[in-house]
């Protein structure tokens, strides 16, 4: 095999595996495509380049120079080649791109409870009985979750349907089941016309320190609660994800 065969397949490889994971919702190692694409067509101009000179430069039969065209099947092949380097490229910047900002393909609908949200591309879904419980999560490579958001709801009895007293027992409750809870802020809010509850908190457990970012409606005979957590550490690293999933829940008809 030559240089030129291994560069077509080559191609060919790089268009298909980013159609694959575009089409897939594949977001491994993205980065490393645009930059394989982009040294790829590097490459290709200069051997191009060379070609060319060589071209130019070969001597013909009485000793002079000549100056040889390329064949119109040879400039179609070059075409064709550069086409999908460039179809390549722009589907990976799609992914990036989605990946970055996801999409409304990536809405969660919940028609039991009536609501629904918007959630990263690179992070798994997870849906219980009926929608009473639906966990979002950002793996590890050892497929243990990074970060994690879950949607509650459940019924409220009818003496804690306002969301200061519901606020408060919750509160109360929290207190009794994490070891050294301690509330880090909390505000009462007005979204898309239902009032919410915001509060952060952070618990230990285990040996780590947990930080949660949380949203609760009260809504009929209903809680509906969003929280996001994940290991002190990391916590401003998917912080953006946890306002994403957050601030995108809302009631529907």
């Amino acid at each position: 095999m030559d240089l030129e065969e291994a560069r077509s397949i080559l191609i060919i490889l790089l268009f298909l595996t980013s159609v694959i994971a575009f089409v897939t919702e594949l977001s491994l190692l993205n980065f490393i495509f645009l930059a394989l694409l982009v040294s790829l067509l590097l490459i290709s101009l200069r051997i191009n380049k060379i070609k060319e000179d060589e071209k130019l430069k070969s001597p013909s039969p009485t000793g002079k120079v000549t100056h040889l065209n390329s064949s119109g099947a040879s400039k179609t092949i070059t075409a064709i080649k550069i086409i999908l380097v460039l179809i390549s490229f722009v589907v990976v910047l799609l992914i990036i791109y989605r990946d970055l900002n996801p999409s409304q393909s990536n809405r969660y609908t919940n028609n039991v409870h009536h609501f629904s949200l918007i959630y990263p591309n690179n992070w798994e879904k997870a849906e219980g009985y009926k929608g009473t419980l639906v966990t979002f999560a950002m793996l590890g490579n050892d497929r243990i979750p990074l970060a994690t958001c879950i949607v509650k709801a459940y019924w409220v009895p009818p003496n804690q349907r306002d969301l200061r007293i519901f606020s408060e027992v919750l509160k109360n409750e929290t207190t009794k089941q994490f070891l050294n809870y301690t509330l880090m802020s909390e505000e009462y809010k007005m979204v898309n016309g239902e009032e919410a509850y915001d509060y952060s908190m952070k618990w230990i457990s285990g040996r780590d320190l947990l930080v949660s970012q949380n949203r609760i409606f009260i809504k009929n005979e209903n809680a509906y609660m969003v929280g996001c957590s994940s290991n002190q550490t990391v916590f401003n690293k998917y912080k953006s994800d946890f306002g994403t999933i957050i601030e995108s829940f809302k009631f529907i008809e």
